[in-house]
C-alpha cells in the first residue's frame, strides 16, 4: 500500500526540444537552471548506472553536465565492442543515448535522452529525440512543496529553453491517460497516443505548447483557453489546465479539462476513451535529416 501510494503521488515533467542537444547549448543552460533553483539537490549530482560506480558531476565547470551527458550516454558496452570485433563497425553509427542521474537526496530522478534525430522511430512511431525528464518522488522538494516549486521552475524552464512541447503531471494522470493493457489480466501494459506525427499525447495539469504548435492550433485559441493559468511565455504559451496536480480525477478538474480540450481543439490530442477518430498534428517533413525516415 506504502509503494503504491508512493507511486500515486509521484509527480512527472519532462520538456521535449526541436533541436538536438548535440547541436546545442540546451543542456548548458539547464545546467545553470539546475544551480540556481534545485542547489541542495545538485550538490550530489552523478551519472547513475545499474551496477556501475557513481559519475560525480561538478555544475561549477562550464558544459559540465552537457559533456558528462553525451561522454556517458556515447560509451558502448562489452556487448557492443564484441559485435563490432565479429561483424566489423556499422555502416551508419547513428549519434544517441540516454543518462540518469540523482542528486543529493532521493526526492529527484533526471533522465536525458539525446539524439541527433529530433524525431525518432521506434517502429511505426516517432517520438522526440531529445527530452529532459524529471521524476519528483517526494512532496518536498528544496525546503517547500513539490508541486509548488515545479509551479515555478516548469514556467521558467520553458522561457529559458523554449521547447517544442512540455508537460507535468501526477504519473498517475500520464497513466490514466496513456497506459493500455495488453492483456485482460492486466499483467502487460503498453504506453499509447505517443506518436508525435499524429497528435500530441495528451493535455495535463501543466502543458507549454512551443515551435510548431503556436502556429499549428493558433495563438490566440491557446491564449483563451478557459484554463486556471494561460501565460506567453517565450514565443510559446503555457496552460495549467487546474490547479492541484492531485486533483486531476476530480469532477471538478475533469470538467476543467474537458473544456480546455473542447476549446483548444480535441482533433490535435490523444484521447484514450474516444477510440480511432481523426487526429491531426504539425507536418515535420520540414525538418529534413534531422527527421527519422
Amino acid at each position: 500500500m506504502a509503494e503504491k501510494n508512493k507511486t500515486e503521488r509521484r509527480v512527472d515533467v519532462e520538456f521535449s526540444f526541436g533541436e538536438p542537444f548535440l547541436d546545442m547549448d540546451t543542456l548548458d543552460r539547464f545546467q545553470r537552471l539546475l544551480m540556481d533553483y534545485a542547489p541542495k539537490w545538485t550538490a550530489g549530482l552523478h551519472i547513475w548506472r545499474y551496477r556501475e560506480p557513481k559519475t560525480p558531476m561538478d555544475l561549477t565547470h562550464k558544459s559540465a553536465l552537457r559533456d558528462g551527458v553525451i561522454s556517458k550516454g556515447l560509451e558502448h558496452g562489452p556487448y557492443y565492442e564484441a559485435l563490432v570485433k565479429r561483424f566489423g563497425p556499422p555502416k551508419y553509427d547513428r549519434q544517441r543515448g540516454i543518462c540518469e542521474l540523482r542528486g543529493a537526496s532521493k526526492a529527484l530522478i533526471l533522465v536525458i535522452e539525446f539524439d541527433q534525430y529530433v524525431l525518432k522511430r521506434n517502429g511505426e512511431i516517432r517520438n522526440w529525440g531529445n527530452t529532459i525528464a524529471m521524476q519528483f518522488l517526494t512532496s518536498q522538494f528544496e525546503g517547500q512543496a513539490t508541486k509548488e516549486w515545479i509551479d515555478v521552475f516548469f514556467a521558467r524552464a520553458c522561457e529559458e529553453l523554449a521547447p517544442w512541447h512540455a508537460h507535468a503531471s501526477t504519473s498517475s494522470e500520464w497513466a490514466a491517460n496513456n497506459l493500455a493493457f495488453n492483456t485482460p489480466d492486466g499483467a502487460r501494459v503498453r504506453a499509447v497516443g505517443i506518436d508525435k506525427t499524429k497528435y500530441l499525447p495528451g493535455l495535463y495539469w501543466q502543458n507549454y505548447f512551443g515551435g510548431p504548435y503556436v502556429d499549428f492550433i493558433g495563438r490566440q485559441r491557446l491564449l483563451s483557453a478557459p484554463a486556471c493559468r494561460v501565460q506567453e511565455i517565450g514565443g510559446g504559451v503555457l496552460v495549467k489546465v487546474f490547479e492541484d496536480p492531485y486533483s486531476w480525477a476530480s469532477p471538478e478538474s475533469s470538467d476543467l479539462k474537458r473544456r480546455v480540450l473542447a476549446h483548444l481543439g480535441e482533433e490535435f490530442f490523444f484521447i484514450k476513451e474516444a477510440g480511432p477518430r481523426t487526429t491531426r498534428a504539425p507536418d515535420f517533413s520540414f525538418l529534413g535529416d534531422k527527421l527519422a525516415i
